[in-house]
């Protein structure tokens, strides 16, 4: 029989969860540049974390246009700037339609995959206690914006 020397189990999900926020005026600059025009998506300095298993951008309007997802360590909003705040995810609404519905290309986890092949990961964004999820649309604001959501679990 086999057994693994850890005994390490898959992470748990305490409480699910289910956000987003209109996307107008929430602009940065560049996507290296965050800044404090952003808005927190998943706040997490007050809990033991989370994963966020899908981010999206729900089309409200046509415009077309660039949005990220940030993960922070500043205690505010207004305390985000290049060193304490890095990208983790991108997407280019380049052909948008009210009802489109486009992912966010997230990074790989390192948690365990119930599955065996080639590139078995799972995707998402470890929010570590302490740390904020914030996200921002690129360069100038939409007239009329879209919905940027996430779905994941609390640890």
């Amino acid at each position: 029989m086999a057994s693994t020397s850890t005994n390490k189990q898959p992470v748990m999900i305490d409480r699910p969860f289910h956000r987003g926020r209109l996307i107008t005026s929430q602009v940065v600059a560049d996507f290296r540049t965050p800044g404090n025009g952003a808005t927190i998506l998943l706040d997490c300095t007050e809990n033991d974390g989370a994963i966020v298993d899908t981010a999206y951008v729900f089309g409200a309007s046509n415009n077309a246009g660039e949005v990220a997802l940030y993960i922070t360590t500043a205690a505010t909003i207004i305390n985000v700037n290049n060193t304490n705040t890095w990208p983790v995810a991108y997407l280019n609404v380049n052909a948008p339609a009210v009802g489109g519905h486009f992912l966010l290309d997230l990074p790989e986890l390192s948690t365990p995959v119930p599955r065996s092949g080639v590139n078995a990961k799972n995707r998402g964004i470890l929010v570590e206690k302490g740390e904020i999820l914030i996200g921002a649309k690129i360069g100038a604001p939409w007239p009329t914006g879209h919905f940027l959501g996430i779905q994941g679990g609390f640890l």
